[in-house]
Protein backbone atom coordinates (compact mmCIF):
# COMPACT_ATOMS: atom_id res chain seq x y z
CA UNK A 1 0.00 0.00 0.00
CA UNK A 2 1.51 3.38 -0.96
CA UNK A 3 1.63 6.29 1.47
CA UNK A 4 -1.40 8.10 -0.01
CA UNK A 5 -3.49 4.93 0.24
CA UNK A 6 -2.41 4.51 3.86
CA UNK A 7 -3.38 8.13 4.59
CA UNK A 8 -6.80 7.52 3.04
CA UNK A 9 -7.26 4.34 5.06
CA UNK A 10 -6.31 6.15 8.29
CA UNK A 11 -8.63 9.11 7.58
CA UNK A 12 -11.90 9.55 9.43
CA UNK A 13 -15.31 9.96 7.83
CA UNK A 14 -16.52 12.32 10.57
CA UNK A 15 -15.06 15.71 11.47
CA UNK A 16 -16.13 17.70 14.53
CA UNK A 17 -15.40 21.45 14.39
CA UNK A 18 -15.63 21.57 18.19
CA UNK A 19 -12.90 18.95 18.61
CA UNK A 20 -9.37 20.27 19.00
CA UNK A 21 -8.02 16.79 18.32
CA UNK A 22 -9.96 16.61 15.02
CA UNK A 23 -8.55 20.01 14.04
CA UNK A 24 -5.00 18.91 14.90
CA UNK A 25 -5.38 15.59 13.10
CA UNK A 26 -6.61 17.40 9.97
CA UNK A 27 -3.60 19.73 9.99
CA UNK A 28 -1.18 16.82 10.42
CA UNK A 29 -2.83 14.98 7.53
CA UNK A 30 -2.61 18.09 5.36
CA UNK A 31 1.08 18.50 6.20
CA UNK A 32 1.68 14.86 5.24
CA UNK A 33 -0.10 15.38 1.92
CA UNK A 34 2.01 18.45 1.22
CA UNK A 35 5.19 16.56 2.13
CA UNK A 36 4.23 13.64 -0.13
CA UNK A 37 4.99 15.72 -3.23
CA UNK A 38 1.91 14.15 -4.85
CA UNK A 39 0.38 16.53 -7.37
CA UNK A 40 -2.82 18.26 -6.38
CA UNK A 41 -4.74 16.87 -9.35
CA UNK A 42 -3.82 13.31 -8.35
CA UNK A 43 -4.89 14.04 -4.77
CA UNK A 44 -8.20 15.51 -5.93
CA UNK A 45 -8.84 12.45 -8.05
CA UNK A 46 -8.35 9.97 -5.19
CA UNK A 47 -10.19 12.25 -2.76
CA UNK A 48 -13.49 11.81 -4.59
CA UNK A 49 -14.09 8.45 -2.89
CA UNK A 50 -12.09 9.15 0.29
CA UNK A 51 -13.34 9.88 3.82
CA UNK A 52 -14.34 13.44 4.72
CA UNK A 53 -11.15 14.16 6.65
CA UNK A 54 -9.00 13.30 3.62
CA UNK A 55 -11.18 15.43 1.31
CA UNK A 56 -10.83 18.39 3.69
CA UNK A 57 -7.06 17.92 3.85
CA UNK A 58 -6.83 17.89 0.05
CA UNK A 59 -8.77 21.17 -0.12
CA UNK A 60 -6.42 22.71 2.45
CA UNK A 61 -3.38 21.43 0.56
CA UNK A 62 -4.74 22.88 -2.68
CA UNK A 63 -5.34 26.25 -1.02
CA UNK A 64 -1.79 26.23 0.34
CA UNK A 65 -0.37 25.38 -3.10
CA UNK A 66 -2.32 28.28 -4.62
CA UNK A 67 -1.08 30.77 -2.03
CA UNK A 68 2.49 29.57 -2.40
CA UNK A 69 2.21 30.24 -6.12
CA UNK A 70 1.36 33.93 -5.74
CA UNK A 71 4.33 35.75 -7.22
CA UNK A 72 3.85 39.22 -5.79
CA UNK A 73 2.93 40.54 -2.35
CA UNK A 74 -0.79 40.66 -1.66
CA UNK A 75 -2.65 42.13 1.30
CA UNK A 76 -6.09 40.79 2.16
CA UNK A 77 -8.71 41.62 4.73
CA UNK A 78 -11.05 39.00 6.09
CA UNK A 79 -14.36 40.02 7.64
CA UNK A 80 -15.67 37.75 10.38
CA UNK A 81 -19.27 38.74 11.18
CA UNK A 82 -20.08 37.52 14.67
CA UNK A 83 -23.87 37.61 14.99
CA UNK A 84 -24.91 34.68 17.17
CA UNK A 85 -21.32 33.43 17.47
CA UNK A 86 -20.90 33.82 21.26
CA UNK A 87 -20.94 30.06 21.93
CA UNK A 88 -18.75 29.18 18.94
CA UNK A 89 -16.23 31.90 19.86
CA UNK A 90 -15.53 30.21 23.19
CA UNK A 91 -13.81 26.83 23.57
CA UNK A 92 -15.85 23.67 23.92
CA UNK A 93 -16.68 22.81 27.53
CA UNK A 94 -19.35 21.04 29.54
CA UNK A 95 -21.28 24.31 29.73
CA UNK A 96 -20.57 25.17 26.08
CA UNK A 97 -20.85 21.93 24.06
CA UNK A 98 -20.91 23.80 20.73
CA UNK A 99 -17.78 25.82 21.43
CA UNK A 100 -15.25 25.89 18.60
CA UNK A 101 -12.77 28.49 19.89
CA UNK A 102 -13.49 29.81 16.41
CA UNK A 103 -11.61 33.10 16.48
CA UNK A 104 -8.35 31.65 17.75
CA UNK A 105 -8.79 28.70 15.37
CA UNK A 106 -9.23 31.10 12.43
CA UNK A 107 -6.07 32.95 13.45
CA UNK A 108 -4.06 29.73 13.54
CA UNK A 109 -5.47 28.62 10.19
CA UNK A 110 -4.74 31.94 8.52
CA UNK A 111 -1.23 31.95 9.92
CA UNK A 112 -0.63 28.42 8.66
CA UNK A 113 -2.03 28.87 5.17
CA UNK A 114 -0.16 32.14 4.52
CA UNK A 115 3.16 31.18 6.14
CA UNK A 116 6.09 31.63 3.74
CA UNK A 117 3.86 33.14 1.05
CA UNK A 118 3.53 36.69 -0.25
CA UNK A 119 0.15 37.04 1.43
CA UNK A 120 -0.27 39.49 4.30
CA UNK A 121 -3.62 39.42 6.06
CA UNK A 122 -5.72 41.17 8.66
CA UNK A 123 -8.90 39.81 10.24
CA UNK A 124 -11.78 42.18 11.00
CA UNK A 125 -14.00 40.65 13.67
CA UNK A 126 -17.27 42.58 13.47
CA UNK A 127 -19.78 42.72 16.29
CA UNK A 128 -22.84 43.47 14.21
CA UNK A 129 -25.10 44.29 17.13
CA UNK A 130 -25.55 40.88 18.71
CA UNK A 131 -26.98 41.31 22.22
CA UNK A 132 -24.46 38.78 23.60
CA UNK A 133 -21.62 41.33 23.17
CA UNK A 134 -19.57 39.23 20.77
CA UNK A 135 -17.11 42.08 20.24
CA UNK A 136 -16.23 42.07 23.93
CA UNK A 137 -15.93 38.27 23.92
CA UNK A 138 -13.66 38.40 20.86
CA UNK A 139 -11.46 41.10 22.38
CA UNK A 140 -11.07 39.00 25.55
CA UNK A 141 -10.32 35.86 23.50
CA UNK A 142 -7.40 37.44 21.64
CA UNK A 143 -6.06 39.78 24.33
CA UNK A 144 -2.84 37.78 24.86
CA UNK A 145 -2.80 35.90 21.55
CA UNK A 146 0.48 36.17 19.61
CA UNK A 147 -1.47 37.12 16.46
CA UNK A 148 -3.64 39.76 18.15
CA UNK A 149 -1.91 42.47 16.08
CA UNK A 150 -3.56 40.94 13.01
CA UNK A 151 -7.08 41.42 14.39
CA UNK A 152 -9.31 44.46 14.68
CA UNK A 153 -12.50 44.03 16.66
CA UNK A 154 -15.06 46.42 15.23
CA UNK A 155 -18.53 47.33 16.42
CA UNK A 156 -20.97 48.02 13.61
CA UNK A 157 -22.86 50.43 15.88
CA UNK A 158 -19.76 52.67 16.01
CA UNK A 159 -19.83 53.07 12.23
CA UNK A 160 -23.61 53.09 11.79
CA UNK A 161 -25.09 54.55 14.96
CA UNK A 162 -28.61 54.51 13.51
Amino acid sequence: MNSIESLITASHEHFDLTSQSDQERLMKLTERLLASQTGIQALKKVAKQAPLEFRLAVMLAESRYILQGIGQPVSIGIVFAMWGEHNRLKPKSVGNPHGEDSLRTKLSQLDWITRDTGVDWHLYAVDDGDPMKNGDIARDMIRDHPLAHRVSVLHLADALPA
